[in-house]
């Protein structure tokens, strides 16, 4: 991770904060052939004692006051930009249809500095909806391309 300016791509258009102006997350709803997908990308500095299993943890229980009551379908070890990381798929109710959540986070360390981030990518999504059959699968291969600078 870079201590950097942060900046997205908007449609084309790049929006790129002052120097000194730090980004923590962002949120975003894209459509997938007119269905919405919600990405959330976060980054928080973590304690120089912190470990995946704690920082993870703590994402996790973050998720409770988000979406209620939270059914883990599975937790698994991947890679989030060449760094060892946690993964939790998991279930939860909006009225009465049911959300997939995804949550994968990792501690990264930046780039030219004796420190570490926390970095977590998210996804919530309405599974039913035929156009979203494949974003899971989607989702993992943007993310297995994304790398550390």
């Amino acid at each position: 991770m870079l201590d950097a300016p942060c900046s997205f791509n908007f449609g084309g258009f790049r929006f790129g904060f002052p120097e000194g102006f730090g980004c923590s997350a962002i949120d975003a709803t894209i459509q997938v052939d007119g269905e919405p997908v919600v990405v959330s990308i976060q980054r928080s500095d973590v304690p120089e004692e912190a470990n995946l299993a704690g920082a993870f943890a703590e994402a996790v229980k973050a998720l409770q006051p988000l979406y209620g009551n939270v059914r883990v379908i599975r937790q698994y070890e991947t890679l989030l930009a060449g760094n060892a990381a946690l993964a939790l798929d998991f279930h939860f109710r909006v009225g009465f249809e049911e959300r997939h959540g995804r949550l994968i986070g990792s501690i990264v360390p930046v780039a030219d500095q004796n420190e570490r981030q926390w970095l977590s990518v998210g996804c919530v999504i309405d599974s039913e909806k035929p156009a979203l059959k494949t974003w899971l699968l989607d989702f993992d291969v943007m993310l297995e391309g994304m790398t550390a600078p």
